[in-house]
């Protein structure tokens, strides 16, 4: 078997991989192109596909994005009842309030003390 054959099945089975773990491949791709998103994405920090993901209306900040690193999550009885987000970076805080308002959360539950104060934790 030739190189090119032997790249091939490894690229074939890399896609059937990303398949199994996502679900399909359109949100393994979104997965890859969200991780790009290094600007808004903590470092190791869970990368969110698109099926799941909140996107920010663009209308909330001039010049803004749609993504951030930021999920719904199912109550039992609910679709969509509950936000999941990472605490966010000093650059980030203007979109997490675009969230909270566009989400209308009523609450806030950090699992980051707010006694830590570090230069990567955004105040908000």
């Amino acid at each position: 078997m030739d190189t090119t054959s032997k790249d091939k099945i490894m690229n074939m089975f890399q896609h059937l991989q990303a398949i199994k773990r996502y679900g399909s491949l359109g949100e393994s791709e979104a997965v890859e192109r969200n991780a790009k998103r290094a600007d808004k994405n903590r470092e190791g920090s869970d990368i969110a596909g698109d099926e799941h993901r909140i996107r920010l209306h663009p209308y909330l900040k001039f010049g803004s994005t749609y993504y951030i690193n930021a999920v719904f999550a199912n109550s039992f009885q609910t679709q969509n009842k509950y936000v999941l987000a990472q605490t966010p970076l000093p650059n980030t805080v203007v979109d997490f309030i675009a969230m909270l308002v566009q989400t209308e959360c009523s609450c806030i539950f950090a699992f980051v003390p707010s006694t830590i104060r570090s230069s990567n934790i955004g105040e908000y």
